[in-house]
This record gives structure tokens, C-alpha cells and sequence, in this order.
């Protein structure tokens, strides 16, 4: 209805949905705000900037602190897995797959950010996997890397 336009609003942007399917991430605590499209389009309007029309399986990721906004070609069928239980981690630094972690398992994750700053990573979390099973993998992928579990407290070291 082009009178009731549907406007998803973030802290740091705006979405309006033009007959789409699509995706936004916006936590308080986390570095970016993420909208990923699936189907259709949107105008994506982050603050104090350009409006953008985004296509099929593109993505806007906006730096909360900087206001840096950045486009990417993704698979969106890939990112949007998460409805149905699965993580996708595509080019994902290792401070957001600890977020999303956190999130995800209802844990807290302590570990040094310096330790595994300026790499990231693509990993998969299947729906049935616990906390333990993804740290493993994360293990198998980064030399070194362990961790200890007291009870919701995970220490990555």
C-alpha cells in the first residue's frame, strides 16, 4: 500500500520494503547494523546519507560508531538460514561470531580482542549443535586456540 509504506527503523538507518523479503540485524551492543536482501527491493536510508535501492542478495552493513556504510554481494539464502536454526558466517571477524554466540547460546564469552583481530572467518553452525561443538570447530580453525567453560562463563584463550 503505497500510502502505509512498511519502515523498519534501526538507531542508525531506515529500511522501507518495496515487495521484499529481507533481513536486519540491529543489536545495541554491536559494532554494525546489517540488512540483507533476499527477494524484491529496498531503499535503505542510513543516517545523514544517500538513500539506497538494494537488488537481490545484497547486503548494507553500517559501521554504528563511524557511519561508515559498505555493500556487499552476498547469498542471502545463506544468511537468512538463521529462521530456520542455522548460522552462516561469511567473512565474519571473531568479536562478531562471539556476539552472536552469546546471543545464540545464552553464554558469556571473555577472550582478548587483540588475539584474533583483523582475520575473519566463514563457519557454519548447524541447529542441533551445542556451544562445545562450535567452539571445537572454531579450535580446529585457529592454532592455539583454547577455551574453559564455567558453567554460562566461556574463557577463550
Amino acid at each position: 500500500d503505497p500510502r502505509r509504506p512498511f519502515i523498519v527503523k534501526t538507531n542508525y538507518m531506515e529500511i522501507e520494503a518495496l515487495g521484499t523479503v529481507f533481513n536486519v540485524e540491529a543489536y545495541a551492543d554491536s559494532e554494525y547494523t546489517i540488512m540483507t536482501l533476499e527477494e524484491g527491493s529496498v531503499k535503505v536510508s542510513p543516517d545523514d546519507k544517500e538513500p539506497l535501492i538494494l537488488k537481490p542478495d545484497q547486503q548494507i552493513k553500517y559501521h554504528n560508531m563511524t557511519g561508515a556504510t559498505t555493500r556487499e554481494t552476498v547469498d542471502a539464502t545463506r544468511v537468512l538460514q538463521w529462521k530456520h536454526g542455522y548460522i552462516n558466517f561469511q567473512k565474519a571477524s571473531f568479536d562478531y561470531i562471539m556476539q552472536t554466540l552469546e546471543r545464540r547460546f545464552d553464554v558469556i564469552i571473555n577472550y582478548e580482542t587483540n588475539n584474533f583481530a583483523g582475520r575473519s572467518f566463514n563457519v557454519k553452525v548447524l541447529p542441533d549443535e551445542d556451544v562445545v561443538q562450535v567452539l571445537e570447530i572454531l579450535k580446529e580453525m585457529i592454532p592455539g586456540l583454547r577455551y574453559k567453560i564455567d558453567g554460562k562463563i566461556i574463557f577463550i584463550h
